[in-house]
């Protein structure tokens, strides 16, 4: 009993005293959430501050930026630091990469990420203006581009505008070509890569450089000897140490183009734009499903090397390919179809599969379990494959087509090559099903055999 009434002493005595001295917070989650400390690798800490106000966090960048990791940042509150893209931070010019978000612990569940309860600012500060490193040109000036692009090493890049037009004036001819934001995209297709870009990259070589994309978006650059000038976004004009010149690059054509398959009449002009399609070097020929060759009389080049076009010859109804071929022997090829019907419900433009598309004579090989891009004229939903084998109709299998994700609006799905089906010739549809899975509509046969492997 003795003992008992001791324990109940005690107790008593830390209740009071619990209640006379509050227990001191963790710091670490005391009042509202913010960020109370950030450093950057290589930039001195006295360069970095944080209005608590405005939620803006200035950093003063060096004129040639370090590689650098992630910063360590610290908190308060009952939050943490969500995940950011730093490569992005720096490089891209959208401002709205230039945040640091704040996310509630234990605010996530099993279907929603965890609610951002505070988001800061980020303000990058020149040491100077945009300016050309010119000790790294003289070690290293851009003496030849193949008309890909043009990488220039830069000071105080990542904290300045990115200039807003290039002028490349060709030496030779005098003609001057402007690059800026509203240029046509030539090849590619990168919703994301804009005319100028600013490199990242984990060692000091990486870093620095502006990069000019003269291939995607340089219309009318061909090979020769350029001068070549930025303008900045306050109208300052930055002109290259010296001429730059630009090689014959590879031959391309747009990818939005080789990736369909345009219905043609014949005596109709059928269109083809890229990049190097120059008159000199490049054949073109017109291939049928036996790889017989189609006069063509009337081929016509752009003199800046962006599109071929001719005249769609008499010729059956049926797919063709178009080959360009150069004299180092590169080979690009396209399909068309020369039909004058329309487009039918769940056509099937093109499978893409392991084989090319250069020669029709050969099935289109697929391998079980592959995953197989297919493109349509139209977009529709809830989609199946029936895949029949040539021998007997019985035998069929089915995979579920779904669209791209990343590609909306191309009309561009996927689908798995069914690992049950034993190797051979194969028909193939597409079916729409309804809710239940319920047959409600099938498209043609797809115009080209499929041989499974």
């Amino acid at each position: 009993m003795k003992r008992s009434a001791n324990y109940l002493v005690w107790a008593a005595l830390l209740a009071f005293v619990a209640g006379c001295f509050p227990l001191i917070p963790n710091p670490r989650f005391a009042g509202e959430p913010r960020i109370t400390s950030i450093s950057f690798p290589g930039i001195p800490a006295e360069d970095v501050s944080i209005d608590q106000k405005s939620k803006t966090i200035r950093v003063k960048l060096p004129p040639i930026l370090p590689p650098m990791g992630s910063p360590q940042i610290e908190v308060a509150g009952n939050v943490f630091a969500g995940y950011t893209n730093w490569a992005n931070v720096f490089a891209e010019p959208d401002p709205e990469y230039r945040k640091i978000e704040l996310l509630g612990i234990g605010t996530s569940t099993d279907s929603q990420p965890a609610q951002v309860v505070e988001s800061y600012r980020l303000e990058f500060l020149p040491a100077g203006p945009l300016e050309i490193d010119a000790e790294g040109w003289a070690s290293n000036p851009p003496k030849e581009s193949g008309v890909v692009n043009l990488a220039i090493l830069f000071k105080n890049l990542y904290a300045n505008d990115l200039p807003v037009e290039v002028r490349l004036t060709n030496i030779d001819t005098q003609e001057t070509s402007v690059i800026d934001s509203l240029s046509p995209r030539l090849v590619g297709d990168n919703p994301y890569l804009r005319f100028l870009s600013r490199s990242w990259g984990s060692s000091l070589a990486q870093m620095n450089l502006l990069t000019i994309h003269v291939y995607t978006f340089g219309s009318r650059v061909v090979p020769g000897t350029y001068r070549v000038a930025l303008i900045t976004k306050e109208g300052r004009t930055i002109d290259l140490p010296q001429p730059v010149t630009f090689i014959a690059g590879q031959m391309a054509f747009n990818d939005g183009e080789k990736n369909g398959v345009p219905k043609l009449i014949a005596g109709e002009e059928f269109i083809m734009t890229g990049r190097n399609l120059f008159q000199d070097g490049i054949t073109i020929k017109m291939l049928d499903s036996t790889d017989h060759e189609l006069p063509l009389n009337d081929v016509r080049f752009d003199p800046y090397g962006n599109r071929i076009s001719f005249t769609i010859p008499a010729a059956r109804d049926g797919r063709y390919v178009i080959q360009a071929i150069n004299r180092f022997g590169g080979r690009i090829c396209q399909l068309i179809e020369v039909t004058g019907k329309p487009v039918a419900e769940l056509e099937i433009s093109k499978i893409v599969g392991g084989s090319d598309y250069c020669s029709l004579k050969e099935p289109l090989a697929l391998v079980k379990n592959q995953e197989v891009m297919l493109f349509l004229y139209k977009p529709a939903d809830n989609l199946r494959l029936k895949i029949t084998s040539t021998g007997s109709s019985s035998q069929q299998y089915y995979s579920t087509v779904k669209p791209l994700p990343t590609t909306t609006g191309k009309h561009i799905y996927n689908f798995f090559v069914p690992g049950i089906a034993p190797g051979g010739p194969y028909r193939v549809t597409l079916q729409s099903l309804d809710a239940s899975g319920r047959v409600t509509q099938e498209g043609p046969p797809y115009w080209r055999l499929i041989q499974i492997k």
